[in-house]
């Protein structure tokens, strides 16, 4: 019996119409803010965020902290 191969996965390939997420070291180097800014903003703040891989680690929608910043901040 033969056994059927799988297709290949492109890795880190960003499919059309996925939401772009953003470390919370990305977002700080990106916009300025310190590291431990951008965490009190998911804790005390609300900024939606989900934590996925190895640490656990902190990711934000882009969007979301666009808005975020421009409501806060501008």
């Amino acid at each position: 019996m033969r056994r059927l191969e799988r297709p290949r996965r492109r890795k880190n390939v960003v499919p059309r119409g996925t939401i772009k997420m953003l470390s919370v070291r990305e977002i700080a180097r990106r916009y300025g803010f310190h590291e431990n800014t951008v965490r009190r903003w998911v804790t005390e703040d609300g900024l939606q965020s989900i934590r996925y891989g190895p640490g656990n680690k902190i990711y934000i929608a882009e969007e979301e902290v666009d808005n975020f910043i421009k409501e806060y901040y501008y």
